[in-house]
């Protein structure tokens, strides 16, 4: 297992404290993960991103030996050895010969500004579509071309384009399109189903927002008006360029509106799960 994005020395192998240099020890031939973001030492939805580690290894033909109880704490140890409580967490359920090993530790995260939040951020378009969108597995070649392409680019975030020139997902987030006042994303069977994204999607059936889960072409760009990325780090965030097309996303109605009732879940989550 090679841990390039570990954020320090330390991680907790099925519970126990280790120095982040012996997962080189460990081999495994199937890898999912998730990355929960834990602010206010509370670990944000960790029920949701359970759920979907459970279903990646479900879809790989194997059944979580691990309950959520222990990922919780795994993850309390974490804060106490890192001594920190707003960071990212990955988690990382590697499996061979049916054995199951639980790595936790920090990850290094990337939290918009303030200035990118009120502006918008650069997105490019990639032609790439990942297998199997709905398991959340590790895949090297996958990362390291994504790292190339945004340091080639300078962009923000990646939008994927399928062999069907339809934009799919971001590399390492979900998108959504405002066209005249409807909200439009992929539909799920094409798409990693991301946490952030369900939550935007029962927000927008609950303010009234006209949702239509389909693909947009490359060429529909010239008649969206505006776009935003959903994902862990970045919660709900606008987009002020796809390739060429510009938009004022950061001022649109619609996307103020979500954004502000997602922090409003956020903080309400929080609220309800801090240690009293």
């Amino acid at each position: 297992m090679v841990i390039s994005d570990n954020a320090s020395g330390y991680c907790i192998v099925n519970g126990e404290i280790k120095a982040v240099d012996e997962l080189k020890l460990l081999n495994s031939d199937k890898m999912v993960y998730e990355v929960v973001r834990v602010i206010s030492s509370v670990p944000l939805f960790l029920e949701d991103h359970f759920k979907r580690l459970e279903n990646s290894l479900n879809l790989i033909g194997t059944e979580c030996s691990c309950d959520i109880k222990t990922i919780r704490e795994c993850i309390t140890k974490l804060t106490f050895v890192e001594q920190a409580n707003n960071f990212n967490v990955k988690l990382i359920i590697s499996v061979l010969d049916s054995i199951q090993t639980l790595v936790v530790y920090t990850s290094k995260s990337y939290y918009p500004t303030n200035e990118e939040y009120s502006k918008g951020v650069l997105v490019n378009l990639l032609n790439l579509e990942r297998e199997t969108p709905n398991i959340k597995k590790i895949n090297y070649n996958y990362t390291n071309t994504i790292r190339e392409k945004i340091s080639e680019t300078k962009a923000f975030e990646l939008l994927l384009v399928n062999s069907s020139n339809q934009i799919l997902e971001g590399s390492k987030s979900n998108v959504f399109f405002v066209q005249d006042k409807k909200v439009l994303t992929a539909p799920n069977n094409l798409v990693l189903v991301g946490i952030t994204r369900c939550f935007v999607v029962d927000i927008c059936h609950r303010m009234g927002f006209e949702l239509s889960e389909t693909c947009l072409t490359v060429n529909d760009l010239s008649s969206i008006d505006a776009v935003f990325l959903t994902g862990t780090s970045i919660k709900v965030l606008p987009v002020k360029s796809v390739d060429n097309y510009y938009y004022e996303s950061s001022t649109n109605s619609i996307v103020n509106s979500i954004q502000h009732e997602y922090d409003n879940i956020i903080n309400q989550y929080i609220q309800d799960n801090c240690i009293k």
